[in-house]
């Protein structure tokens, strides 16, 4: 098999059967071997019948992952993946028709273990909520990136698993998606931790912006009170990040000190905002204050887990096993 590509669902088969829609109207290279690895990751629902309704327009094949988690269901799509790449998009996504043939291109002529494309949204009635702003791009997994198609040596660029081929053997190399229990976890959490894991382990990583999927944004994920709840949560991830990476730094409970001092110049971006008039500001930097609070809050409740377990110590591994227990 030559192209593995991956679709987890979890209870939308109404948009899941959009998304099989367009990848009816793919433009496959002649002679292309390819799968569609569908990974149901909920209880029997129609997600299976909307994928047999596809049967005899794409070589559809579907796998059951009752592990609830992105992470669990992506790494059974990574474990039963046939192709040699693996092209990853989601259930809420609608993709061109050059999608495919334009990953084959740059697999082929750009020497990378990992491609990701663009990711345009398809808004609520067309248009962005008022407060939208396009430094909040990532919060929607929107990726536009003002670049040529080449190599991506900077590893604060990165791109989400919506739109993201991969050498199947390159990704399994370094573990696959992390393998915890990430129930109320952040897709794109992982999608970050997917790619600095990457970068750190020298894999060659690549943007094909002509790769191009549209990403519905439902309603619901348009509202203050989700980004709100999105910062707050999003921190766990982020701070065993900054742990690992700058764990000899000076810090306060455990956020290195430059970072905490970065975050806190949006303490006068927010009050910019209030004075302007400037909306979407205002509310970006309110979700970066809420980001660090929740930083802070991480790094007080591993210590007050390592102060009740006398034999822990601060390696990783230890770390990892009281913030597992902590605030998420």
């Amino acid at each position: 098999m030559d192209i593995t590509v991956a679709i987890c669902t979890w209870k939308r088969p109404a948009l899941l059967r959009e998304t099989l829609r367009s990848l009816t109207a793919l433009t496959v290279p002649a002679g292309l071997r390819w799968e569609l690895l569908i990974v149901n990751n909920s209880e029997p629902d129609e997600t299976d019948a909307v994928a047999a309704m596809f049967a005899k327009t794409l070589p559809v094949r579907v796998a059951h992952e009752r592990r609830p988690g992105i992470a669990q269901a992506r790494n059974a799509a990574l474990e039963n993946a046939s192709g040699s790449l693996l092209l990853w998009t989601d259930d809420d996504v609608q993709v061109e028709p050059a999608w495919l043939s334009t990953y084959v291109h740059y697999f082929s002529t750009l020497s990378a273990d990992i491609v990701f494309g663009r990711v345009l949204p398809l808004w609520p009635d067309g248009q962005p909520p008022r407060w939208y702003g396009p430094k909040m791009a990532g919060m929607f997994a929107i990726l536009d990136l003002d670049r040529p198609a080449g190599l991506v040596t900077d590893s604060g660029v990165m791109g989400f698993n919506v739109n993201l081929g991969m050498r199947t053997a390159a990704v399994r190399s370094i573990g696959g998606y992390a393998k915890r229990d990430n129930q109320g976890r952040l897709a794109s959490e992982d999608d970050t931790d997917l790619f600095l894991r990457a970068h750190a382990a020298g894999l060659r990583i690549a943007y094909a912006p002509e790769a191009v999927v549209h990403h519905v944004i439902p309603p619901e994920r348009t509202t203050k009170a989700f980004s709100r709840r999105r910062a707050w949560q999003g921190a766990k991830m982020h701070f065993d990040h900054l742990r690992r990476s700058y764990g000899a730094y000076p810090s306060v409970v455990g956020v290195p000190r430059f970072y905490v001092g970065e975050y806190l110049t949006s303490v006068p971006g927010y009050l910019r905002g209030v004075v302007t008039g400037d909306t979407s500001e205002r509310f970006r930097h309110e979700l970066r204050l809420r980001r660090l609070a929740g930083l802070l809050w991480n790094g007080l409740t591993a210590r007050r887990q390592r102060a009740a377990s006398p034999d822990a110590t601060n390696t990783p591994a230890a770390l990892d096993a009281v913030t597992s227990k902590g605030a998420s």
